[in-house]
């Protein structure tokens, strides 16, 4: 499949153009993943030690079982407000790259299509979620120093992981079509939806090629992004649980780490702008 066939220079051309649509997309970029590499690059992976306290502390404390529901509650509290940001920040970078605007009855249709997009995914990972909570406390109960303790429980949860990749997959294809037709009509969330899926059955290899390289090129930034701020916090945490004083060698790191940061923000920003692009040159061949 050939990079014409795709719609790749088209989207290029389009972005290069436009590059005011970098900006909303390092605001989609940063709500969506960009905050996983500075949070796992920090904190580090959690180890079965960490799980195990986490959960006795719920189901131990006083207030169970309203401190987990809390939790729900927050969680999906924080989930509405992001489909919320992006869904503003990716109509604004379509306007930017169709040099025009919309209303804002635009933006709640379009949040409304992404969480219509998005509940397979979600519900991919609840139960992803739930399959680890049931695989970890029998990989805990029989630590093995050849089998890690995620290496277990990643090969009981791998047909879980493949259906969430396939949900974030057929999530996007849905999701950018009914952004665009959301953009071109009158329609509601759902009646979006419904032409998604008919685009989808039209050219499913194309689109499909489309998600799994965008997915592709973002989990590449997201892992890159990681390594680099892992290395630069290994040596700026044992400075500082050292106590040194904020010597020169301190701030250079502290400069380095916001340096990386900043770099992500542009290169994912970018990266969702020609994501963008490229979604609608394709689509735009689909329809």
């Amino acid at each position: 499949m050939t990079v014409g066939r795709l719609g790749i220079r088209p989207a290029v051309d389009r972005l290069s153009q436009r590059t005011g649509a970098v900006l909303p997309g390092m605001i989609v970029f940063l709500v969506a993943v960009g905050w996983i590499p500075l949070i796992a690059g920090v904190l580090g992976a959690p180890d079965e030690g960490d799980l195990a306290f986490f959960g006795a502390s719920l189901l131990g404390s006083g207030t169970y079982p309203w401190n987990v529901a809390a939790v729900v509650v927050s969680l999906c509290a924080g989930l509405a407000a992001a489909v919320m940001l992006v869904a503003a920040a990716e109509n604004e970078i379509l306007n930017r790259l169709a040099d025009e605007y919309g209303s804002s009855t635009r933006i709640w249709r379009a949040a409304a299509a992404i969480s219509l997009a998005s509940l397979p995914a979600v519900l991919a990972v609840i139960g992803l979620g739930w399959a680890v909570v049931i695989a970890a406390p029998a990989a805990y109960a029989n630590p093995d120093p050849s089998d890690p303790f995620w290496a277990q429980v990643g090969r009981s949860v791998l047909p879980l992981l493949i259906l969430v990749a396939a949900a974030i997959a057929l999530g996007q294809i849905l999701g950018a079509s009914a952004l665009r037709e959301i953009r071109s009509s009158a329609n509601g969330a759902w009646r979006a939806m419904r032409s998604g899926v008919h685009r989808f059955a039209r050219a499913p290899f194309r689109l499909i090629a489309v998600s799994l390289v965008g997915m592709t090129l973002v989990l590449m930034v997201l892992a890159t992004t990681w390594m680099m701020v892992r290395l630069v916090w290994i040596e700026l945490g044992a400075r500082l649980g050292g106590g040194h004083a904020m010597d020169y060698q301190t701030i250079g790191l502290l400069t380095v780490l916001a340096a990386v940061w900043l770099a992500l923000l542009v290169v994912g920003g970018t990266l969702q702008a020609f994501l963008s692009a490229w979604w609608s040159s394709i689509l735009e061949e689909v329809s």
